[in-house]
This record gives C-alpha cells, structure tokens and sequence, in this order.
C-alpha cells in the first residue's frame, strides 16, 4: 500500500513538473516574441529593406525614405490631393502596411486632404526592428518631412496605430487628432486578454493612449469605434470619451476591428471636414469651439450606408 501511495506520489509530482515546465516554455515564448506578436509586420520585413525593389506602387504616389534619429530608413507614401485644404500623417494597424493604407489615402484625398502615411520600422522595406521608442523616432522622422507644409495637420491612428499617433500630437500639437478603434493603453489590452494578462508585467510595450491625450492642447480630437470590436473592445473608446469629455466620439453597432471605415466613412468624413471649419464665432475660445463641432454622445450609434 506504501508503495502504491509512493507511486502515485511521484507521478503527481512528475506532472506537476511537466506542466511547470510547460508553462514555463509557453510563457517564455510570448515573452521573447512579443515584438512580432505585437508587430506582426516585421516576418515580411525580414525578407526585403531599403534596398528592395518597389513593386506595384500606385501612379499618384510619391515614395520616399526618411531618416531617424537612430538612423534608420523609414518608407513614407505621399498622395498630394488637389485644392489641398489640409495634409495628414496616418499611423497604420498593425497587420497593416503602406498597400492597406493607401485606401486611406485616397479616402482622405477626396475631399483635399493630402497625406503621408509611413511602414514602421521592420514593416516593408523600412529598416531596422520595432520597438516604442524607435517608432517614437520613427513618427518624428516624418513630421519633420511634413511640419513646413502651411496647412492644418491632421494625426490618423488607426488600431496599434493610436498610440505612436497620440504620442506625436503631444509633441507637435496638431490641429486634428483622429483615432480610430483606439485604446486607453496597451497595457490594458494585454492585461484584459485571457491567459496572456498574467504576463502584463513582462511588456516592453505601453502606448499610453489615455495619458498622451492629456498633453494635447487645442486640437479637435475625433474617436471612433465599432460596438462588435472583438480586438480592441470599445470599453477603452468609452474610458477615453469619459475621462475627456470634449472628445467628438461616435459608435457604430455594425462595425467590428476590420470594418470601421467602411460601415462609418460617412460619418467619420463629416466630423473631419466640420473640424477643418474655422471657428464660428472670434469672441468664443478656439479649443471650445473646434472641439465641440459635431460632438456625438456615447449613446449615438450611426448606422451608416456604405
């Protein structure tokens, strides 16, 4: 009977460690890989760089290369619109690159927005390997590309593209910020994902979203999310929405991560263009005015043709 016990005993334990150990492995994995978790991007970039030929570039594009601080090379789309009233930098998902964006481009040059839109480093044919504060440098590199274009500057994050956006109004102030499918952090994210919020402690990635708004002064803020957002819940839209009331946010109940722009285009054009419309009124403070144009209640679900 004792041996039996015994026996039974180190079996336990034997699976017990296995299953330590396995953890041990899984977490270890996520861990050393959360850069490609998080920037996915980067597999493809490993295969091409600066060097690499440029394939299928759209006709109205111009391609360029900026310089980082740290010296890498960031790809940057240009699309320049005609009867030009305002340029835009756009900070792509990412699973995203500079070919998914150029719908979006083209999206804002309709109504005479021009726009620079950029891969991260490791994405595409920019160099070098993602990390925040090298996108940080990167975000900087091609506002500086920008920053002596005489027009009102529009900051478009899209998804992970949020936090290097708000990161970079609070450093130039832009005139517009508009974030879609956006986060309070990404902190928060992981820590709220099954299984992975116990290895919160271990990200080397934060993108304070909710943080970096605060320092953005003057600038109409639009957000934008969709209520089936099963990536980005639309819980953190809402957190922003309520700690900074002035924020012009609408919801849509058809739109999941990957369908925003094509279920609240309308909408989300509209509240850009009536923020490009100066202010009604010289005796009313600027902010107040440009901020409170078109501001929708987080119980407005536009439901919207496409």
């Amino acid at each position: 009977m004792t041996d039996n016990s015994s026996t039974i005993t180190k079996r336990i334990l034997r699976i017990c460690l296995r299953l330590i150990i396995s953890t041990f492995l899984v977490a270890s994995f996520f861990i050393l890989t959360q850069d490609i978790q998080i920037f996915p991007g980067t597999v493809s970039g490993f295969f091409s760089g600066p060097q690499s030929e440029a394939v299928n570039i759209p006709d109205d594009i111009a391609v360029f290369f900026v310089t980082t601080s740290d010296r890498e090379q960031i790809e940057t789309w240009y699309l320049q619109s005609t009867n030009e009233k305002a340029v835009a930098i756009v900070f792509h998902g990412n699973a995203d690159s500079l070919y998914s964006t150029y719908s979006i481009q083209r999206w804002l040059a309709r109504d005479g927005i021009s726009s620079y839109s950029f891969d991260y480093r490791g994405y595409g044919r920019s160099s070098g390997f993602p990390s925040e504060q090298g996108i940080y440098r990167d975000a900087e590199a091609v506002y500086h590309a920008v920053k002596n274009r005489d027009l009102p500057l529009i900051v478009l994050g899209i998804s992970i593209g949020t936090g290097p956006a708000s990161y970079l109004a609070t450093q130039v102030q832009p005139d517009i910020v508009l974030l879609l499918s956006p986060y309070s952090s990404l902190t928060r994210v992981v820590r709220e994902t099954p299984l992975l919020g116990y290895l919160t402690p271990f990200l080397k990635y934060t993108f304070p979203v909710k943080d970096y708004l605060a320092s953005v002064r003057n600038a109409c803020i639009i957000i934008a999310h969709g209520t089936k957002d099963s990536t980005i819940p639309v819980s953190h839209s809402r957190e922003l929405k309520e700690h900074y009331p002035e924020i012009i946010y609408s919801e849509f109940k058809e739109a999941g991560h990957n369908s925003l722009l094509s279920v609240g285009h309308q909408h989300i054009k509209a509240l850009l263009l009536n923020c490009l419309k100066p202010p009604q009124s010289s005796s009313a403070d600027d902010s107040t005015v440009r901020n409170a144009a078109g501001t929708s209640s987080t119980n407005q679900t536009p439901l919207l043709e496409q």
